[in-house]
């Protein structure tokens, strides 16, 4: 049951991926690398999610090297606060980026970070084939805001991480279009 879960909870994650993607290959270079004074571009918002995704996978990563027992199991507390984020997350507020992440620069090319996001993907895909399942219920995720998560919460983050920054494309969007 938890397997079919996390595979459940991967699939809605690479469809939101590849609904940035569709979104961003449209965009003509200009349109990619403009933005508004004080607001991010186009690359700047993919290369902040990829940066996301790379830090939640080296913690996660780091979390599981040694065992499972030590571990605290997913919690009341966990759920409300990891429901609470991701309702945050599926509206159109702005916020602003934890500190602890760099500031995008949004120098590669489209097609460059593609590739990246793909290796951070893969780089996923392999942890998941490795990790032993007895880690699934455990706490193996520290979110900046909101505290510890376990890996399905963990995938609805990122899922709803990325559908949060669909929000800001359309809003950029918008100003291109003006």
């Amino acid at each position: 049951m938890k397997t079919e879960e996390i595979k459940k909870q991967w699939i809605i994650w690479e469809f939101a991926k590849e609904r940035m993607l569709d979104e961003l290959e449209y965009w003509d270079f200009e349109n990619l690398t403009k933005a508004p004074e004080g607001q991010w571009n186009g690359l700047q918002v993919l290369e902040h999610v990829m940066t996301s995704e790379q830090g939640c996978l080296a913690y996660m990563m780091k979390k599981t090297s040694s065992g499972y027992e030590d571990l605290a199991k997913v919690g009341e507390e966990e759920v409300k606060k990891s429901k609470m984020l991701n309702e945050k997350l599926a509206s159109d507020e702005k916020w602003k980026a934890p500190e602890l992440l760099p500031e995008p620069k949004g120098e590669a090319s489209l097609s460059q970070m593609i590739q990246q996001w793909d290796q951070i993907h893969s780089q996923f895909e392999k942890f998941l084939r490795q990790l032993d399942v007895n880690f699934y219920d455990r706490l193996i995720f520290r979110h900046p805001f909101t505290g510890m998560m376990n890996l399905e919460q963990t995938f609805e983050f990122l899922t709803e991480h990325i559908n949060h920054h669909m929000h800001q494309l359309k809003r950029l969007k918008a100003t291109h279009d003006a």
